[in-house]
């Protein structure tokens, strides 16, 4: 009996219990510390361009342009090169 109960109080100790799996996005942050990085809108929504610190990126919107009948035509973004 007392082994049985020095085994649930080992279980219960945070250090045994903890889950020591990566935080969520934590290879995001990481990335983005080495990174630099603009958000723009696209044809079907944001999109993102990086580059390698020092450089910036830069981000070219997408051009929607309205046309008859409720119709749409859109020039995709991109990314521009990294300086």
């Amino acid at each position: 009996m007392k082994i049985l109960a020095l085994i649930v109080a080992l279980l219960s100790v945070p250090a045994f219990a903890a889950d020591h799996s990566p935080w969520p996005g934590r290879a995001t942050e990481q990335a983005q510390a080495t990174q630099a990085c603009c958000v723009g809108t696209g044809c079907q929504g944001g999109f993102e361009c990086c580059c390698p610190l020092p450089k910036k990126p830069t981000c070219v919107n997408a051009v929607i342009t309205p046309l008859s009948g409720g119709r749409s035509e859109c020039k995709p973004q991109s990314c521009g090169t990294c300086q």
